[in-house]
């Protein structure tokens, strides 16, 4: 088991984890959308930057994994300062509206601009912005694009978990979106999952719309995950 040091902390863990893995397993908890235990790493968010003794850049917390004698810097000037320009690149398309979106009260982009965040923009936005049509894509699914940050884990869900695969996207820049493939229906019996790994509140449960806040939710013990009457 190789011994590594985070933030001035030694720790011994079983090989095989990333950062993200091992920092947790201290109680640090390193930033990141696109990553999620369940699905493959890509990388691609670069919210979970740290800095890496003997690396001349700040490396994915998500990929990159342990080995022994590893020395990691979550906290250094440099790695809060690449992920505070990540954030706010990230933010700089995304609405402004916590108030009324389902996510709200338990969106890990929200709780992150509040402990990581810059707490301001250096970007002045158009006086109108373009907005985007929402629209389904299921029958139950309501997906929402000018929300969406593209950390693609509904589409990892459905190619490695469900194997269906009906999801994927088109277009570049800000025009990039969340499609259903030609020929396909996002129905397979999993398919409602994508709305709870989905980071952000951009897909939406037909069935829960604006009904409850997450702070009035009763959470009790169940030993049953099919309903709440355990």
């Amino acid at each position: 088991m190789p011994k590594l040091t985070i933030d001035g902390k030694e720790i011994e863990v079983e090989d095989g984890l990333n950062i993200i893995q091992a920092a947790s397993r201290i109680g640090i908890d390193i930033p990141h959308f696109c990553y999620h235990p369940a699905l493959s790493v890509v990388a691609q968010c670069r919210q979970c930057l740290v800095d890496v003794e003997g690396v001349p850049k700040v490396m994915p917390a998500c990929n990159t994994y342990v080995r022994e004698g590893l020395i990691v810097k979550t906290n250094s000037v440099r790695a809060v300062a690449a992920r505070k320009a990540t954030l706010e690149f990230t933010l700089i398309n995304h609405p402004l509206d916590c108030p009324i979106c389902d996510k709200g009260g338990e969106c890990p982009l929200q709780l992150t601009v509040v402990e990581h965040g810059p707490g301001y923009s250096r970007i002045e936005g158009p006086e109108q912005k373009k907005v985007r049509q929402k629209y389904y894509l299921s029958d139950k699914i309501l997906y929402d694009p000018n929300r969406c940050i593209m950390c693609t884990r509904c589409v990892r869900f459905t190619d490695e978990v469900t194997k269906t695969g009906e999801l994927g996207y088109n277009g570049r820049g800000f025009r990039k979106k969340i499609v259903v493939f030609p020929g396909k229906k996002l129905d397979n019996e999993l398919a409602g999952n994508v709305t709870d790994l989905c980071p952000v509140g951009a897909l939406l449960n037909k069935d829960t719309l604006h009904e409850e806040r997450v702070w009035y939710w009763k959470f009790k013990d169940t030993v049953c995950s099919l309903c709440s009457n355990g």
